[in-house]
């Protein structure tokens, strides 16, 4: 596990002129996973599903537990590599998870312009 961590500080510290942002996380996750290196950790994650399942939640829990706001971004850190993984392996992207996001917000924003619209009593 820390040698996951290990190489992926690495990876990024060879590739600091580029700004980090989860799209970086992700090719190098998908990377990992393409090449199906053994000792990646990453790897050892996708072809093993309760691991996997078993760290999210974890991870989730422990998030749920934090006392501060450090803690909270270390946990939160961490439980976004393991949902990024578990994307990865359902061939989901951020994309996909944005544009459902933006799809249920303009849905709420619809519903809730019908209910000022009908006033507090349903009638228009």
């Amino acid at each position: 596990f820390m040698m996951a961590y290990f190489s992926l500080i690495m990876l990024l510290l060879e590739e600091k002129m580029k700004k980090f942002k989860l799209n970086y996380l992700i090719e190098i996750i998908e990377k990992r996973i393409k090449e199906k290196d053994a000792n990646s950790y990453t790897y050892l994650l996708y072809k093993e599903p309760r691991l996997l399942n078993k760290k999210i939640l974890e991870e989730a829990r422990e998030l749920t537990k934090t006392k501060n706001k450090s803690q909270v971004i270390w946990e939160a850190s961490d439980l976004l590599y393991f949902i990024l993984v578990f994307l990865a392996k359902r061939k989901v992207s951020l994309t996909s998870i944005e544009n459902k996001l933006m799809e249920r917000n303009i849905i709420k924003l619809g519903k809730r312009k019908t209910k000022l619209k009908r006033g507090q009593n349903g009638r228009v």
